[in-house]
């Protein structure tokens, strides 16, 4: 609480009528500072002062993130996250966690190019299994049988992609048949 109270005295010593870096660094430290001592509006006011600034980095467009929906506030949480993505637009924690908000929201076709640049940033498992979901969501099932056998590349046993594979595989041989 001490440490609140100096870092907010602080924040008067600079007068100077634009905000600087140095200020938008003590903005964010008040604000990760009130959210310890569990001060929701005063982090609240401070977090969104120091990002307001463009002096953010993806780490703050997280923590913001994760403030937003802790708080029940998940429009504030993936505004933070849209935003975020404008600014660093290659950070892959911001462009999976964005692609998660989509995919938990059923918007396949925003999810899609965040996956598929996920997938050339920081390929894995559980991307081309998202991803190949979505394509089998958009019945683009050759795209989807394309995903799923990179996942099973990374994990050559898991049933789930097995099971999405072989019901794409077909679906695929249902409607040649047709």
């Amino acid at each position: 609480k001490q440490a609140l109270k100096e870092f907010q005295a602080a924040e008067h010593i600079n007068k100077q009528p634009f905000i600087n870096l140095e200020d938008t660094i003590l903005y964010f430290t008040i604000g990760q500072t009130a959210l310890l001592l569990k001060d929701t509006a005063l982090a609240k006011k401070y977090l969104k002062l120091s990002f307001e600034h463009n002096y953010a980095s993806p780490g703050m467009v997280m923590d913001l993130y994760d403030f937003y929906s802790a708080t029940g506030q998940k429009d504030s949480a993936i505004m933070f996250l849209e935003k975020g993505l404008i600014l660093f637009p290659g950070d892959a924690n911001i462009l999976n966690e964005l692609a998660n908000v989509y995919l938990s929201q059923k918007n396949y076709a925003s999810a899609r190019p965040l996956l598929e640049q996920l997938a050339n940033i920081k390929p894995g498992f559980d991307i081309f299994f998202n991803l190949a979901a979505v394509c089998q969501q958009n019945n683009d099932l050759n795209c989807a049988d394309k995903y799923y056998r990179k996942a099973l590349q990374i994990e050559k046993n898991d049933e789930n992609t097995l099971f999405n594979l072989a019901l794409s595989l077909y679906t695929q041989a249902i409607n040649r048949i047709r």
